[in-house]
């Protein structure tokens, strides 16, 4: 046993030795290197560049499909009522329980959505493609509905059920979904 340790620590002696005199000859030879502010400066110029200039290249916008794309499911909301989901997550009226309404326009363009922002007074809280828009009213309510269907460029307003909000692996089958996974008491 005491031979094996003069064989492991007898290297290891020598080589704390060396890393000793290894700092010491580093801390000797390297002094810190003082650079004036006009070096410096002269220094970041060598490597500054112009950046080329910008080209705008015209692209034609695609005409909107119409469709809005929900997490439960697509729909053209002047063909049909949108996606299914169980009755308990649905509700008559939700927008005048939550101020929550869907707002299609008929084409992408955002002058038209900053205009009846200000307008309605209404607070944009997500996107849905295609040119779908959640926003909630003002708290003089659903009223404001109709006052939006009115508007030029607004395709359809609708109100988006309780059902629309949650993933469809929630609704259907929430004991699969891992984070909500049913353990035992």
């Amino acid at each position: 046993m005491l031979v094996l340790f003069l064989l492991v620590s007898a290297p290891l002696s020598a080589l704390a030795q060396t890393n000793d005199e290894a700092e010491a000859s580093i801390d000797q030879t390297h002094e810190p290197v003082t650079v004036s502010e006009a070096e410096r400066l002269a220094t970041a110029a060598s490597h500054w560049h112009l950046m080329p200039s910008a080209v705008q290249v015209a692209v034609e916008m695609a005409p909107s499909s119409g469709v809005l794309r929900l997490a439960s499911g697509s729909f053209d909301p002047l063909l049909g009522d949108g996606p299914e989901v169980p009755t308990s997550f649905t509700r008559l009226h939700d927008a005048s329980y939550t101020g929550m309404v869907l707002i299609q326009l008929d084409r992408a363009d955002g002058n038209l959505l900053d205009a009846l922002v200000k307008q309605h007074d209404l607070t944009v809280l997500d996107v849905v493609h295609d040119e779908g828009w959640l926003v909630r009213l003002p708290d003089h309510g659903p009223s404001g509905m109709d006052e939006l269907r009115a508007e030029d460029g607004v395709r359809w307003v609708g109100e988006l059920q309780p059902g629309w909000r949650v993933s469809p692996e929630l609704l259907y089958q929430p004991a699969r979904a891992p984070a909500l996974a049913a353990t035992s008491a």
